[in-house]
């Protein structure tokens, strides 16, 4: 009976704990969201159709004209090969009404911060790191700001953040549940952003780490695979499920444009960034300028932009191939140099969200973008020397919720190493492409210090 109310009692902490982060990280960003969308209404006419200024980028018409379709009823109009239908069918289910999309937007981010510190609790067992886990995520410019803008990043965001929370909680408890809710977001996610065209493979060899060490430590490592015949089924899950999403909206694309993909725009973003650039840094001999980049692009766009979209979807990844074979070199460059980048960069948006705040608050922004560039920099190293560290603790606490932490962290590093990966074959993003990482950025330091700490206990017991 004790156990029971014990177990009961910090439940309702851990459930106070959310309701505190999810209303703290709404109020920020709907106070961010009104801002921006005040000062949209004050913009000249010009500058409210360029997609440059308050809340649209160049991106929003690709994904505003399909929903607007879905909106009318033009179901075959809205399928798109660089846009797939999940961003597009959120839009038409706000009705596309930028006030709405911008608050269901910030209501969608407000809950990574709670992911995070379910994430972090769950794993560590301590509420009080997990919640100022989850406040730093509360407080994150990026965090703040991404749901200010008509693009598809903050509600792949929160997507992520949520199935990659239940996927390791229902590695952890061993929940088919979990597992296949895990499963089914990540589909979802997928027909939102494109850039986890890998998750399925990725999900299972982090499944598969988390529960080795999880097993391992009770039957031996080397017979957890012949054992366990549930957590391959779970993987099976984990693999499928999401595929089926993929397949279908490929072959909805066949159909109507004649091209089996979930979309073309991993080819186009190869020729028009990656490709690119190295073809300058080639020709340049150095790190080309932003100017003749964009020279490139332009006589590229003009170029492609009149031919039919299989022979278009051809000759990105074809031109593609060939300039990455002339400029070997300079295209790993290019690669590491766009990764950086990404990693790095802090919210840079803020003149274009509240250009009327600039003459008040633009050193306030230029400090906080600064803040942000400076504590990624710390974060990335945390990502990557986290898990070699947690070995190192392992030796002087070597407990299976040591080795379970540890096989954490090389899960979460892993993760993040998708994300980065994808991140170098474009640029000029800023931190849009890799924000969805953030919470493993702040899981994985949160845990490490955790880490340290317990084996600072166990050494100075011993």
């Amino acid at each position: 009976m004790k156990i029971s109310l014990t177990h009961r009692q910090e439940d309702s902490r851990r459930l106070m704990h959310c309701i505190l982060l999810f209303f703290f990280a709404l109020g920020l960003r709907l106070l961010y969201a009104n801002s921006v969308l005040e000062q949209f209404v004050e913009l000249s006419a010009a500058d409210q159709t360029s997609n440059k200024m308050g809340y649209l980028t160049p991106d929003s018409p690709g994904y505003l004209e399909p929903a607007l379709n879905l909106m009318k009823g033009h179901i075959a109009q809205a399928v798109s090969l660089t846009r797939p239908i999940g961003y597009p069918a959120f839009l038409a289910l706000v009705r596309a009404n930028p006030t709405t999309i911008l608050y269901v937007q910030a209501s969608l981010l407000s809950l990574i911060p709670v992911c995070t510190f379910l994430l972090v609790t769950v794993l560590t067992d301590n509420n009080l790191l997990g919640f100022a886990a989850g406040l730093l995520s509360s407080i994150s410019p990026s965090g703040i700001a991404i749901g200010s803008l008509v693009m598809s990043d903050a509600l792949f965001a929160a997507l992520f953040a949520v199935l990659f929370t239940a996927m390791v909680y229902g590695t952890l408890r061993n929940s088919p549940a979990w597992i296949l809710f895990s499963a089914v977001v990540s589909g979802l996610a997928i027909l939102v952003k494109p850039i986890l065209l890998f998750w399925p493979v990725v999900a299972v060899m982090v499944s598969a780490l988390i529960a080795a060490f999880q097993d391992g430590s009770r039957n031996g490592l080397r017979r957890w695979l012949p054992i366990d015949k549930g957590r391959r089924t779970q993987m099976l899950v984990l693999f499928f499920v999401p595929t089926v999403f993929m397949t279908s909206w490929a072959a909805v694309n066949y159909a109507e444009n004649g091209i089996f993909t979930l979309s073309i725009i991993g080819d186009l973003t190869l020729r028009e960034y990656l490709a690119t650039r190295t073809e300058e840094w080639g020709m340049a001999g150095h790190l080309p300028s932003d100017v003749a980049v964009h020279q490139n692009q332009n006589i590229l766009r003009k170029r492609l932009e009149t031919l039919p979209a299989q022979e278009r979807a051809h000759a990105y990844l074809s031109e593609s191939m060939a300039i990455f074979k002339k400029y070997p070199t300079q295209a790993i460059k290019t690669f590491v140099e766009d990764a950086r980048e990404n990693a790095l960069d802090g919210w840079d948006y803020f003149p274009r969200q509240l250009p009327f705040s600039q003459q008040k608050l633009g050193r306030v922004f230029e400090r906080l973008s600064g803040l942000e560039y400076r504590l990624r920099k710390v974060a990335l190293l945390m990502i990557f020397f986290a898990p070699f560290i947690g070995l190192f603790t392992v030796r002087v606490n070597p407990s299976p919720y040591e080795r379970r932490l540890v096989s954490i962290l090389f899960a979460m590093m892993l993760t993040f190493l998708c994300f980065l990966t994808s991140s170098g074959t474009t640029f000029w993003t800023g931190p849009r492409i890799l924000y969805p990482a953030e919470i493993l950025e702040i899981s994985a330091t949160a845990m490490l210090v955790n880490t340290l700490y317990r084996s600072w206990n166990a050494s100075e017991c011993t």
